[in-house]
């Protein structure tokens, strides 16, 4: 939000997606993946960010990343066919809250052309991705609450460091799987905090 150094008594926890993290799960499921679909809201501020990152890290993991915009729910599905028409058949999803309202819109495209969706969300698992890899919004919530509590005892909150999370829970979608003849890598599925089915 910009406040960071600009205002006194500012601290807190960030929910923020770790890029390399979400890049490494992308390739654990698809090692073979080069070309990859983005949809984000160049709108959101988090999404742009989003994009930036994605698309600078990218290159590190052999991968390109082609982006399409959507403002609205409404427009996902000219987005999703701009993708489709260059042949893609994955698309990543990151830090977007109108990806994330829509996913129900974007994973039913997916489903219906037997495409590939990944979220940053456990949401979008079980909202039809195939898979997806978050912070562990257990730990930020009691971290959260543990911050609070600090502060309210007198901890000034200019001295307590911005607390951020690795983006490692892992959830999939059984059902989304087999829709579109999706073999999950057995350690994914080891791995996994969120099973849907």
């Amino acid at each position: 939000a910009g406040i960071l150094n600009k205002r006194i008594g500012i601290t807190g926890c960030s929910d923020a997606t770790n890029f390399t993290d979400y890049l490494k799960f992308v390739k654990r499921i698809l090692p073979d993946l080069e070309i990859a679909g983005h949809i984000y809201n160049d709108k959101e501020s988090n999404a742009e960010y989003a994009k930036q990152q994605l698309t600078s890290l990218a290159p590190f993991y052999n991968l390109t990343l082609k982006s399409e915009t959507a403002n609205s729910i409404e427009q996902i599905p000219t987005a999703f066919q701009n993708i489709k028409n260059q042949s893609i058949n994955t698309i990543m999803i990151a830090a977007d809250n109108t990806m994330s309202k829509g996913i129900n819109t974007l994973s039913d495209l997916a489903i219906e052309n037997k495409f590939i969706l990944i979220g940053d969300s456990n949401e979008h698992s079980q909202g039809g991705a195939l898979a997806s890899i978050s912070v562990d919004y257990e730990k930020l919530s009691k971290s959260t609450g543990n911050l609070i509590y600090s502060v309210l005892l007198g901890k000034n909150p200019d001295n307590e460091a911005i607390r951020k999370f690795s983006t490692d829970v892992i959830s999939v979608n059984l059902t989304t799987a087999e829709s579109i003849g999706f073999t999950i890598p057995t350690e994914i599925l080891n791995e996994a905090k969120y099973i849907y089915e």
